[in-house]
């Protein structure tokens, strides 16, 4: 049928790939206002790109100066997230 087969990847195993994906929850694109809140209290504006149950894609003016860790607000949503990728105008987190 010309479909990818699927096969395990990763460190832990049990990772499905189809046609490229490694993540475990495949992310919905979004296009929604964010805004990451620092530990001084400040806010910094974002858009949240795609999302999933475990992680999301934000688009920031730069990267530069955001810490490791932080408070992610998004509607009437809250979630503590760690980066775990960093590109030049954009970031990937995990939900804590």
């Amino acid at each position: 049928d010309g479909s990818t087969p699927a096969m395990t990847f990763g460190k832990r195993g049990g990772n499905i790939l189809r046609k490229g994906e490694r993540r475990r929850s495949p992310r919905a694109p979004a296009d929604v206002r964010a805004a990451i809140v620092l530990a001084s209290g400040r806010s910094v504006p974002c858009r949240l790109r795609d999302l999933s149950t475990t992680g999301a894609r934000l688009s920031v003016e730069t990267v530069f100066g955001l810490p490791d860790e932080f408070e992610l607000r998004f509607g009437r949503h809250v979630r503590r997230v760690e980066i775990i990728r960093r590109g030049v105008r954009s970031i990937a987190v995990r939900f804590r």
